[in-house]
């Protein structure tokens, strides 16, 4: 794996924070910062996958109703929770490529 060296400025609070638990975990804060970066790195992967993933499903005309949503959301946090809803919609593919 490659590295690269890059400089941050990290000011106030956020700078004391991690300094104090460089110390307490005994770990480099530059070890810190790459993996709080590496984190949030991943989950903005995740959320754009999931945004290109909807909008791909949503071009196809596959939706999932409001009635369905709201099932599954009721049932979080419940003994009877349900997995998540699978389209239930259907519509005609939008017309044009709206994708280059």
């Amino acid at each position: 794996m490659s590295s690269k060296t890059v400089s941050v400025t990290i000011t106030g609070t956020l700078a004391e924070d991690l300094c104090r638990l460089s110390e307490n975990l005994g770990q480099d804060v530059s070890t810190l910062v790459e993996e709080a970066a590496a984190n949030y790195v991943e989950r903005l992967n995740w959320e754009f996958d999931s945004v290109e993933e909807a909008l791909l499903s949503a071009d196809e005309g596959r939706f999932i109703s409001h009635e369905a949503m709201t099932r599954w959301l009721k049932s979080w946090g419940t003994e009877n929770e349900l997995p998540p809803p699978e389209p239930d919609v259907f519509k005609a593919p939008a017309r044009g490529d709206s994708k280059p």
